[in-house]
């Protein structure tokens, strides 16, 4: 670190140390549409941003406008989601502006020196108008007309995307002004795109819409992105503590509520809302934590950990892990808010899903034995998954606490044909395992190929066209934790007499942060999972009651105390997933 880098940080630690909590609130609330609030008392400026891709545009009634910033909210919406009568008149006056290409037109240019000279421009009119933080690149996927604004797209290819996306970052940012990466991935709708739902099957999310999205951030850093936040009080040091919580939720479209979901509704001791147990109940106390804690008071570190997108695979966690991977960051524990009833959780099953593509050869029915019936190809290689399954039933690993104390082998979709007079060729099914911490999930997923391969062989000499083909598509390892270690009755002596020890049957980010950080985890956090992702979803106020002082006598025993718990490495899966 340079002396003037240092020098800096230890300026913003006296401001920061100096605001009050509700001008800390003010910086992260935002001031009008365009603006953070600006602090003159501590010398902090507002930061301006505005939308621009291909080119810079400065509404001049809703930057330097009132103090609502010259447009509320719901006139914001209206032109957002396509329901303003004159979008002209809700923008207002703009300042002039160079109207570059837009990002279809760029995006066919194919090069990238271009893209940063485009970037460089963008980032000399945003100095010259004032602006601080240009929101784009704008490098959603254009993968359908509805999408109205796949004119500011570049590609329907995510690696152009984020190649020339990137090209465009490094210019802009070359020139001291920010970037921001937009929009959300898949945003797949410009009617009602606040609140419409885009379905995309795993797969597709992460090789098509995120990946170009992957490329600009590991190329160019942008200055800005959703993400999740790593926070550290005390000071900078070994050990610790760390709280690890997600905010994303699963959708409430299609239940019937009896509350509004997004509205937080107190009734007769309970709190309901979308996402109230899983897990927006953890992070609130990690928040009251916060507020109730001295950080100069600390002797090891307390880490916040608050990831996005764990609802659909753990994404958001993923990179933030390798980066304190990288940092060499390893606290004693590690606690995953999770709803176990502030049971003691520690351990879950790992999963691994699997896309099987059956390929036959089509006929007529009529001549059906001449063809290979590629539904039938898709069965027989089931049947072989439900001879695997037996034998791990009676040959493979086992861990009490667990419903089904083994590995899992699971088929839950089977499609395939097209009408009942034609053989089908193609034929696709979804599988999954649920693996515990002690199996080989690579030797498994290389037994479910075997499997594949013995029930293609036999129509191999007559059809060598057909192809049985077993595609990874996703995957998290399980956690197995050991009650004894010390850093694991620590934080059960924090938790209330009668405390019980439990396996959970859904999985977490635990493992992830086991697997890479080699630090024991536990997964406790209130609520339970029985009212997770329901209709009227809620928690009971006494669980945010009980988690409160757990989580205080927590930093007291490992945040303030001389004595650093002696770590130990969780038994982990073999092979890294």
């Amino acid at each position: 670190m340079s002396d003037q880098t240092a020098s800096a940080d230890r300026q913003i630690d006296s401001i920061v140390s100096s605001m009050s909590n509700e001008e800390k609130v003010d910086l992260l609330s935002g001031f009008g549409m365009w603006k953070t609030a600006g602090i003159p008392a501590h010398g902090i400026k507002p930061v301006v941003m505005t939308d621009g891709t291909y080119g810079v545009r400065y509404s001049i009634p809703q930057i330097d406008g009132d103090e609502r910033g010259g447009m509320d909210i719901d006139a914001f919406l209206s032109v957002v989601n396509q329901r303003a009568s004159d979008v002209a008149v809700a923008w207002g006056e703009m300042k002039p502006a160079t109207c570059f290409p837009n990002g279809s037109a760029m995006g066919n240019s194919w090069d990238e020196a271009l893209m940063h000279r485009l970037g460089t421009l963008l980032g000399k009119e945003c100095r010259a108008m004032g602006v601080h933080l240009l929101l784009g690149p704008g490098i959603n996927i254009r993968r359908t007309p509805l999408a109205g604004r796949s004119y500011e797209y570049y590609s329907e290819d995510p690696v152009v995307t984020g190649k020339l996306s990137a090209a465009v970052i490094d210019g802009i940012q070359s020139q001291g002004v920010g970037t921001s990466l937009k929009h959300f991935a898949c945003n797949n709708s410009e009617v009602e795109r606040t609140t419409m739902d885009s379905l995309v099957e795993e797969r597709a999310l992460r090789e098509i819409y995120l990946k170009g999205f992957e490329i600009a951030i590991k190329q160019s850093k942008p200055w800005t992105i959703m993400s999740s936040l790593l926070a550290r009080l005390g000071p900078d040091g070994p050990g610790g503590l760390m709280l690890s919580g997600h905010v994303d939720v699963v959708p409430a479209a299609g239940q019937q509520w009896t509350v509004p979901p997004f509205q937080l509704t107190r009734r007769d001791g309970r709190l309901y809302g979308r996402g109230t147990t899983d897990m927006k109940s953890f992070v609130a106390c990690m928040m009251a934590l916060v507020e109730r804690l001295d950080p100069e008071g600390l002797t090891a570190p307390l880490w916040l950990a608050i990831s996005y997108d764990e609802e659909i695979g753990c994404v958001g966690v993923r990179p933030m892990i390798e980066d304190m991977a990288d940092r060499g960051i390893r606290p004693d524990l590690i606690v995953v808010g999770e709803p176990t009833s502030m049971q003691l959780g520690l351990g879950h099953k790992g999963k691994m899903a699997f896309r099987v593509t059956a390929t036959g050869v089509p006929r007529h029915s009529a001549e059906a034995p001449l063809a290979l019936n590629a539904l039938h190809l898709a069965t027989d290689f089931i049947a072989g998954l439900r001879r695997l399954q037996e034998e791990i039933e009676a040959r493979g690993p086992r861990e009490q606490g667990y419903s089904v104390p083994y590995a899992t082998v699971h088929v839950g979709k089977l499609v395939g044909g097209t009408a009942v007079n034609l053989v089908p060729d193609k034929a696709e099914l979804l599988l999954e395992c649920r693996v515990m911490a002690a199996d080989d999930p690579l030797g498994l997923a290389a037994r479910i190929r075997n499997v594949a391969a013995t029930a293609l062989a036999p129509h191999k000499v007559r059809f060598a066209e057909a192809t049985l083909e077993v595609e990874d598509t996703g995957s998290y390892p399980g956690l197995a934790t050991e009650a004894d270690d010390p850093s694991v009755q620590a934080f059960a002596d924090c938790l209330p007499d009668g405390t019980t020890e439990c396996r959970l049957s859904f999985g977490t980010e635990g493992g992830l942060f086991a697997q890479a950080l080699e630090v024991p985890v536990v997964v406790c956090g209130p609520g339970d999972m029985q009212q997770g992702h329901r209709p009227d979803e809620f928690i009971d106020q006494g669980q945010l009651m009980i988690c409160d002082r757990v989580l205080l006598d927590a930093v007291d025993r490992f945040c303030r105390g001389n004595e650093e718990p002696a770590s130990h490495v969780p038994k982990q899966m073999h092979g890294k997933l």
